[in-house]
C-alpha cells in the first residue's frame, strides 16, 4: 500500500510519518530529504538537483522529481511505502499519480495563521530535518544529538506566507481532484496533540491494512 502525505508545513506530519514507519513497518520516502542527499552526488543529476534546491532556493523540476519517486518505487514495489510529499502540484499529479498508480492519501489539516506562527523561527535538526519549537529551550536535537538550526525561509514572515500561498494555490486543488478519481482521502485534524492525531491515524490504518 502507498500512502501519500499532504499537509500545509508545520502540521507535525513528520512525526505521525515517522510512528507510522517505526510501529506499521512502512517504508518512509521524504522526497526533500532525499533530494538533498541526491545533491551531494557528483554527476549531472545531482549537480542540478543541487542547483535548484541549494542555490536558487527551489523545488526540484518535475521530471526530476517523478525519476527520483519512480525509480524509489520500482525498488521497494512490494512494500508498504508513506510517500512525504511526492506530488505539491498539478504537473507533478499528471506524471507521478500514475507511476504509484493505487495510493491512499493522508491530509493534515491545520489553520493558515496557526501554521504561520508555528513555522516563525522554528527550529529543525540540522541532518534530520525534524522541527521544534521556536521556544524549544535546547540547541540540539535531543534524539540525535544533532545541531539544530534555523533554516533561512523561515526566518522571514513573507516568505512563509509565501509558501502558504503556494501550498494554497498548487497543492490544495489536489484534494479536489483525487476526490473525483475516487481516492480514499482521510483528514486529520492537526491542532490536536501528537497522541490524539496519530490515535485517528492508527484508526484508519486499522480499517485499511
Amino acid at each position: 500500500m502507498n500512502i501519500l502525505l499532504v499537509w500545509v508545513q508545520g502540521s507535525g506530519k513528520w512525526t505521525q510519518a515517522r510512528k507510522i514507519e517505526n510501529q506499521y513497518g512502512f517504508l518512509l520516502f521524504e522526497t526533500g530529504q532525499t533530494l538533498r542527499d541526491i545533491a551531494k552526488g557528483d554527476n549531472d543529476f545531482s549537480k542540478r538537483i543541487h542547483q535548484r534546491i541549494n542555490v536558487e532556493w527551489k523545488l526540484a523540476d518535475d521530471v526530476d522529481v517523478a525519476k527520483v519517486i519512480a525509480d524509489y518505487a520500482e525498488e521497494n514495489k512490494w512494500e508498504n511505502i508513506i510517500f512525504d510529499w511526492a506530488i505539491r502540484n498539478l504537473a507533478q499529479n499528471k506524471i507521478i499519480a500514475s507511476l504509484l498508480w493505487e495510493f491512499v492519501v493522508f491530509y493534515f489539516v491545520l489553520d493558515f495563521d496557526v501554521a504561520i506562527k508555528r513555522l516563525t523561527w522554528r527550529k529543525v535538526d540540522s541532518i534530520t530535518w525534524e522541527s521544534f519549537p521556536s521556544n524549544f529551550p535546547k540547541d540540539v536535537n535531543p534524539k540525535t544529538w544533532n545541531p539544530l538550526i534555523v533554516r533561512p525561509d523561515d526566518g522571514e514572515l513573507t516568505t512563509i506566507q509565501t509558501r502558504m500561498d503556494i501550498f494554497k494555490n498548487d497543492t490544495l486543488p489536489l484534494i479536489d481532484i483525487w476526490k473525483a478519481e475516487w481516492r480514499k482521502i482521510f483528514e486529520f485534524d492537526a491542532s490536536k496533540t501528537e497522541n490524539e492525531i496519530f490515535a485517528d491515524v492508527e484508526e484508519v490504518l486499522k480499517n485499511i491494512l
